[in-house]
């Protein structure tokens, strides 16, 4: 299980997996190849009006981002659903996913390299 990585409260997640660490490796490593492109994806579907998208793109992540402890992200990720829900307008939404991609890319760089060492 990683420790010391910022953003990521590994006691919360391993109690939300019932204490299994196998599974809250499992979930971390779905978790890191799940959301690697999230922000973008968010960011694409707002310009294309998908707001419905958007707004799915950002639950999924704030709820996956509990489950695994993520809670910054988490946060980050509910203040994005809440403002496509309340009908933000672009200009709006745009440091809201800033601040969602800002959580989320070094919290991902940490795990990816957590889990390219040997043995991980």
């Amino acid at each position: 299980v990683p420790q010391g990585i910022p953003g990521l409260d590994t006691a919360l997640g391993l109690s939300r997996m019932m204490g299994k660490k196998p599974l809250y490796i499992a979930m971390l490593r779905r978790y890191l190849s799940g959301q690697q492109d999230v922000a973008a994806d968010i960011r694409r579907a707002i310009e294309n009006g998908d707001r419905a998208l958007a707004e799915r793109l950002a639950h999924t992540t704030k709820a996956v981002s509990g489950n695994v402890g993520a809670t910054v992200v988490q946060d980050r990720a509910a203040l994005v659903e809440t403002a496509l829900r309340e009908r933000a307008d672009a200009q709006a939404l745009q440091p809201l996913v800033e601040g969602l991609d800002e959580a989320l890319s070094p919290l991902l760089a940490r795990l990816s390299s957590h889990f390219a060492l040997p043995g991980a």
